[in-house]
């Protein structure tokens, strides 16, 4: 049996050829949209990530110190440079320690406040991603943790945000008044 093709149909036709792209096109562009937002949610799920980490750590050096003995810092905290904050730095947020005071009988951070200042030395420095920023920081500053027991100065949430992206809510991070840290999707 032998198929028989007609000479006047051997290709496509020009509509058939639009159609396909326009639904290509169409299909293309919603793939895009969807994929720059999902970039901009693991890169502010990442950030969030890297906070968490600098706040533990501030946790695991407080309770290391306090171990050791020895240490020229009574706390350890985290540093935030956001608007309206006392604190400046070349990052946008440090792990701080917190010099002990000269007096034994001083509290290494007064009940209620957070440390001024000239009290924190500067350990280590950490840049956020661009486009991200800290849209807030409850913590007037800063999260500050003192052992044995850690206590937290200034327990509150910082949150993160995509500048320019106000559809996609910002990650949020609580820290509770025993040291706490849990991230907020």
């Amino acid at each position: 049996m032998r198929i028989r093709y007609s000479e006047s149909r051997l290709g496509i036709s020009l509509i058939e050829v639009v159609v396909t792209l326009g639904i290509m096109t169409v299909l293309f562009g919603v793939t895009l949209a969807y994929n720059r937002s999902s970039v901009a949610k693991t890169t502010l799920y990442t950030e969030q990530s890297k906070v968490i980490g600098v706040l533990n750590r501030a946790k695991g050096f407080a309770l290391q110190k306090y171990r050791e003995g020895g240490s020229r810092f009574c706390g350890f905290g985290v540093v935030f440079y956001v608007g309206g904050s006392d604190y400046s730095g070349s990052g946008d947020y440090e792990l701080v320690g917190v010099n002990k005071p000269p007096n034994d009988q001083t509290p290494c951070i007064a009940p209620s406040s957070v440390p001024p200042p000239s009290d924190v030395t500067p350990l280590e420095n950490y840049i956020l991603h661009d486009p991200i920023a800290f849209k807030s920081v409850t913590p007037h500053g800063g999260v500050f943790f003192v052992a044995p027991y850690l206590e937290t100065f200034s327990a509150g949430n910082v949150d993160l945000e995509v500048k320019g992206n106000p559809s996609l809510p910002p990650a949020v991070i609580e820290i509770g008044n025993g040291g706490t840290i849990t991230a907020i999707q």
